[in-house]
């Protein structure tokens, strides 16, 4: 594993903008599994919820960051360097849930914005209780306190060391393209991971 993305190397000089394609396509990924239970009750909820739509999740290691990729993303500019849309675009994603690229690629352009990991729990319970294409059987309390046992499961009380980008954009032709498509991509910067987790509906 390189450097944390949690260390910034202050004298560093910002690479120069030709060095961020070769850096983004030497970027490496390695599927793992998803070991919270949380985060797999999540997707159970999202799945029994839905009328014609489903949920997908993956966790993916982050593997060969170079200097630039390091300057970047210590420094959490992710959009300037492009590394959610390198995540998604990568060929261990696209094996990981086959089902995102069955019909088509992904976009090559994505909106995703930075959400603080300190309400990833409300913005979870939220999705929960969004009435687009189904209803969850629980409460809002209960929606809450499972938002709160996925951000405690994945993050725990190192929000410092983690990022939260969310998207309602449709950038896989598997989204139903309406107001029920949400994405978290959760990256842990100290561990260099991200846990990927979709859902979708038709109607």
């Amino acid at each position: 594993m390189s450097t944390p993305w949690t260390d910034i190397l202050w004298d560093a000089p910002r690479p120069d903008d030709a060095a961020v394609g070769p850096s983004l396509a030497g970027l490496r990924f390695t599927a793992e599994a998803i070991t919270s239970p949380a985060v797999l009750q999540l997707l159970e909820s999202f799945n029994t919820m839905t009328t014609n739509g489903v949920a997908l999740g993956a966790a993916l290691r982050v593997d060969d960051v170079d200097e630039v990729g390091q300057w970047f993303l210590s420094r959490n500019r992710f959009e300037e360097y492009g590394f959610v849309q390198r995540l998604l675009t990568s060929e261990v994603l696209a094996d990981a849930l086959p089902d995102l690229v069955a019909d088509g690629p992904v976009r090559t352009r994505v909106e995703f914005e930075e959400l603080s990991p300190l309400i990833l729990d409300g913005d979870i319970a939220i999705a929960l209780l969004w009435r687009g294409g189904g209803a969850f059987a629980g409460s809002a309390a209960e929606a809450k306190r499972l938002g709160v046992a996925v951000s405690s499961e994945l993050i725990g009380d190192r929000y410092e060391d983690f990022r939260v980008d969310i998207s309602n954009d449709p950038w896989s032709p598997w989204f139903g393209a309406i107001c029920w498509d949400y994405t978290w991509a959760i990256t842990d910067l100290r561990k260099q991971r991200v846990t990927l987790i979709t859902i979708t509906d038709t109607e």
